[in-house]
């Protein structure tokens, strides 16, 4: 009986030892960078409140994604944005592509309608 007690004792013992050290594990992980990354933000975020031009705001926001990759990063991991440039460009190539296919199907549309004429 006595050892069935001890048992239970050193379950919950051990119990709240884990449950304590992933509280832990989650501040130290988690919540202290969020909190130490936000006091830093908030900072900058007020000069550029002061000095709003769009290079500092490019700035700010580089400076953004670095910090949440530090910080969350390795618990929700975002895509790597592209700019809005590098996005136009693919955007006006694939768009050029797609006319050149179409202007060689009016192309062959337009020569068999002409075909189809001659033959009627």
């Amino acid at each position: 009986m006595v050892k069935k007690i001890e048992e239970k004792k050193d379950v919950w013992a051990d119990s709240y030892t884990a449950f304590s050290k992933m509280g832990e594990d989650s501040y130290l992980k988690l919540y202290k960078p969020w909190i130490e990354s936000t006091g830093e933000m908030f900072g900058k975020a007020a000069e550029l409140s002061t000095d709003a031009a769009p290079e500092n705001y490019k700035e700010f926001y580089d400076e953004w994604v670095k910090i949440y990759q530090t910080s969350f990063g390795k618990f929700y991991p975002i895509p790597t944005l592209e700019s809005n440039k590098e996005t136009l460009e693919k955007f006006l190539s694939s768009a050029e592509e797609s006319n050149k296919l179409y202007m060689s199907w009016i192309a062959e549309l337009e020569e068999n309608s002409r075909k189809t004429k001659e033959i009627l």
